[in-house]
Parts: structure tokens; sequence; C-alpha cells
């Protein structure tokens, strides 16, 4: 992955959002939210060598004393909380400051940052396995309605993984062919929920077209496990 030029543009995306909170344009910046959002999940492969800035940038209101007006609620999704439940450009200020402040440092930094490349199997698992816990349950929907969305960018990072290891895959994994067209089938079903720019949230599909972006997804994590298995380190005495 080219992460150097992801930072770039989810910078340049945030800063697009920033300058349309700052005309008061809220319109504007609820459209430029989720390209921005949607940049830095799929930088899946790469969030656990984030560290604290992971929290600072996405983190969520869960075990926060005071939920959602906790002043430790910060990030993406602090900035989405505002904009769809009618928060003013003014309130939106410092919250938007201080995710591209996060987001700057985080590009600053990331030259010197270095990933263990054996830990790519297990994030190929764990970035889906992620979306169907929060994205695919509405857990981390704060009022935008994109959790298919963020589902489709993190279905993106987990075949960017995929895509590292299938040297290995080919000669090790006789299930290539079977997971590629899982991935292939969920990208498809995801893609028929998007018009335009637009995405269908979670809450308005049919109890069947639920129960199919569930199966496609939970088949895919079942898979994927397999994968990490197989890239276990193993120690021998």
């Amino acid at each position: 992955m080219d992460r150097r030029r992801s930072h770039g543009r989810r910078t340049a995306d945030g800063e697009a959002a920033g300058c349309d909170r700052d005309r008061g344009d809220l319109a504007g910046a609820r459209t430029a939210w989720l390209p921005a959002h949607l940049e830095y999940e799929r930088l899946g492969a790469a969030h656990d060598a984030f560290g604290d800035a992971d929290g600072e940038i996405n983190g969520t209101d869960a075990g926060l004393p005071d939920g959602v007006h906790d002043k430790d609620f910060v990030g993406f999704h602090r900035v989405e909380y505002g904009l769809w439940h009618g928060r003013s450009a003014g309130a939106l200020k410092v919250p938007a400051t201080a995710l591209a402040k996060a987001v700057t440092a985080l590009r600053d930094s990331w030259a010197q940052t270095r990933m263990n490349p054996a830990q790519l199997g297990l994030r190929a698992h764990e970035i889906l396995e992620n979306a169907v816990q929060f994205e695919l349950t509405g857990r981390t929907d704060y009022g935008s309605g994109s959790n298919l969305a963020t589902a489709r960018a993190n279905l993106d990072g987990t075949r960017e993984v995929l895509s590292r290891l299938r040297p290995l895959l080919a000669t090790r994994y006789p299930e290539l062919p079977s997971l590629e067209g899982q991935l292939d089938r969920a990208q498809d079903t995801l893609d028929g929920f998007r018009r335009g720019g637009a995405w269908t949230p979670l809450d308005r599909l049919s109890r069947t077209r639920r129960e199919d972006v569930d199966a496609v997804l939970g088949d895919l994590v079942e898979r994927l496990a397999s994968v990490a298995t197989l890239f276990d380190p193993r120690r021998t005495v």
C-alpha cells in the first residue's frame, strides 16, 4: 500500500471538510466527511501500528462516562455526531481542528513507523471481523448512516492485505480461488447499496437484504480465519 499517498488524500479531504465547516457550509462538510473517513478505513492493515493515534482519529464513545458528550470522545465519529445532530459550525470547530491535527501528526510520523509483516494474515481476518462486529451492527453509526460504505472500504483494505500475501497463498492455500470468488460476491453485494454518492443506511435494509449482507461477510470472516492460522508464526524449541 502506498500509505503516504493515502494519508495525503485523507488530509486533503479532511481539510476540505474543515473549510466547509469554517464557511458555515455544514451540508458541504457532511458531503466531505464520508470520503475522508473511508480513506482512513481502507488503511485497516496499518491501524495496529498507529498506536494512540487510532483512538484520536477514529475512536468511539464506548466506555466513556458521558458517552457522546464526553470530552474524550474525539475524531471522525465526534465530528460525525455533530454534523448529523444539528451542531453549529462554531461548536464543531474544536473537534474538527483536533481531528485535522491528529491526522497531520500521524502522516508526519508515519515514515518512522514499522509494521510486523508476520501479522498480515491476522490483519486480513481482523479487518472484516471488526466490520461484522461494529459496522453491520450499526454500533459505529453516529448519524451519517454510512456503515455499509465503511464495510465496503474495509473490504478494500482486506483485498490490499491479501494482495501482499497472494504469492504465498497461491502455493499454500488451495481455497484461494473460492476465497477470491467470495470477495467478489461481497463487493457486488455492498456495491448494490450505493446510488451515485449515496449509500443506503443500515436501518433501511429489509430483513432479507440484511441477512444477505451478514451471510456473505460472515462467510468471508470464517474463510479468513484459515488465512490467519496459515500465517500464524510457529515457534520451535
